[in-house]
């Protein structure tokens, strides 16, 4: 990691609440974009088993 970096993201953890108990959206994501540099990514959603 750099510590010039334009952006640090570090452990990020999401959850939302849903009908009977709360969905993990994110657990651990860490991003880090240096100066000049550039980051595009999606995620698919998840289908939670029933």
């Amino acid at each position: 990691m750099s510590s010039s970096a334009v952006l640090n993201i570090d452990n990020l953890s999401l959850e939302f609440p849903a009908y009977r108990s709360n969905v993990q959206a994110l657990n651990g994501v860490s991003l880090h974009v240096n100066p000049g540099k550039s980051s595009a990514w999606s995620a698919s959603p998840v289908r939670a088993s029933r």
